[in-house]
């Protein structure tokens, strides 16, 4: 993730990559990190809106901070319920 670049052809390419919805939680996060440093563009504002509204990553406490921190950088959308949801 660290190597992408910070423009346009390096949020192409973690969309093309699929990370953002990995199965492995720690890459994961590590591509929301990466969301939160990109410019601000619609295709990034709507992925985090989508993201933040995702069951699995609103109950996991470092995925919905990452995607909180990314929607307020982004302006996005507000989420449904983004704060962390201890699962039972």
């Amino acid at each position: 993730m660290r190597a992408l670049p910070l423009d346009a052809s390096g949020v192409d390419l973690i969309f093309q990559s699929g990370v953002i919805n990995d199965p492995d939680l720690t890459t994961r996060l590590a591509a929301f990190v990466a969301l939160a440093q990109f410019p601000t563009s619609e295709p990034v504002k709507n992925a985090v809106t989508s993201l933040g509204n995702d069951e699995v990553n609103q109950k996991d406490e470092w995925l919905s901070a990452a995607l909180d921190a990314a929607g307020k950088k982004h302006q996005a959308e507000a989420f449904s319920d983004l704060e962390y949801q201890e699962s039972e």
